[in-house]
């Protein structure tokens, strides 16, 4: 078994309500939902687009074609969470 590849997302709510996902690990992957769902969803499926191009394109790396197709980890990230931790 692979070792799973971790993508990051901080999620946050704008003063507008709206909800804000971020993939740490892919730049531009960042969506703005209605709920915490919606915003993390909406970012997931951009970050797994991003990653299909880089693999067309040759520009990631899987290594060993043997191993079979990487393992994909989520950790979802609240910022006030992230607020939190700075302070200790």
């Amino acid at each position: 078994m692979t070792n799973p590849v971790t993508l990051t997302i901080e999620l946050d709510r704008e003063t507008d309500g709206r909800w804000i996902a971020d993939v740490q690990e892919t730049p531009g992957a960042m969506a703005y939902g209605d709920s915490p769902r919606a915003a993390i969803t909406a970012a997931m499926a951009l970050a797994l687009h991003v990653l299909a191009d880089q693999l067309q394109e040759g520009a990631l790396d899987l290594g060993a074609v043997e191993t079979g197709p990487p393992n994909l980890a989520w950790r979802i990230i609240p910022v006030d969470l992230l607020a939190g931790q700075q302070g200790q």
